[in-house]
């Protein structure tokens, strides 16, 4: 797609969701861009996993936008967050095009990245909803781990749905679930039950959240 899916942006995304219980709909856009069927194999990976997952084009589909998102939206407050250029504040105008339109643009061929269209956060209500809020961020390119400390290392592996339950019963009461021979987790994965991109993620994270600690925490909360 343009710009090309990060497993490990999306994974940063849905673990710091699914840490603060916010149900989780994982969009892939632009898909009339992918030739090489790549939407397909990376959908099934987060459907594999338990993940909502839709796929359009919606400045091409604004139809099917309105027919996959417009009911989870409905009483719901609702943010559309991710990389710049996915085409968040498009796939909002195809939700409701009564809306005033939003400023999109296109990415920018010399680095490959959104132009930053939404330069704010910006509330919207849902007008078919009485209780819909949508909520459209700034697009980023980075979340950064190692310096802000979005949950405990311990915490990490109960933020991928696929994992936790194998956690529960993993054979070690400290496993970090990173190396460790006969780790539950570890042997699904080489196994093939479980998606080898999904733990280098996993393994990506716990590496940046094993250098935070609890004083630094109390320091922060303290400021």
């Amino acid at each position: 797609h343009d710009p090309e899916p990060s497993f490990v942006a999306i994974d940063k995304l849905t673990s710091i969701a699914e840490h603060n219980d916010i149900k989780v709909h994982i969009v892939f856009n632009k898909c009339d861009l992918d030739k090489n069927g790549e939407t397909e194999k990376i959908s099934s990976i987060y459907r594999s996993c338990g993940y909502e997952v839709h796929t359009f084009c919606a400045s091409l589909s604004p139809d099917r936008v309105r027919d996959e998102l417009g009911e989870h939206i409905k009483n719901n407050t609702c943010v559309f967050t991710g990389p710049s250029g996915v085409g968040k504040s498009t796939i909002i105008n195809a939700l409701y095009p009564e809306m005033p339109r939003l400023e999109t643009g296109s990415v920018s061929h010399k680095t490959r990245r959104g132009r930053h269209t939404t330069r704010s956060t910006v509330l919207y209500k849902a007008s078919d909803s009485p209780n819909g809020y949508l909520v459209d961020t700034p697009g980023f390119s980075l979340l950064d781990f190692e310096r802000f400390r979005f949950m405990k290392k311990e915490e990490l592996v109960y933020s991928f749905p696929e994992f936790a339950p194998l956690a529960l019963s993993c054979k070690y009461t400290k496993c970090t679930h990173t190396k460790e021979e006969g780790c539950a987790i570890l042997e699904r994965v080489k196994s093939g039950e479980l998606p080898k991109s999904r733990h280098d993620s996993y393994v990506a994270l716990f590496e940046d959240l094993k250098n935070h600690h609890d004083w630094e925490e109390k320091n922060q909360k303290n400021y």
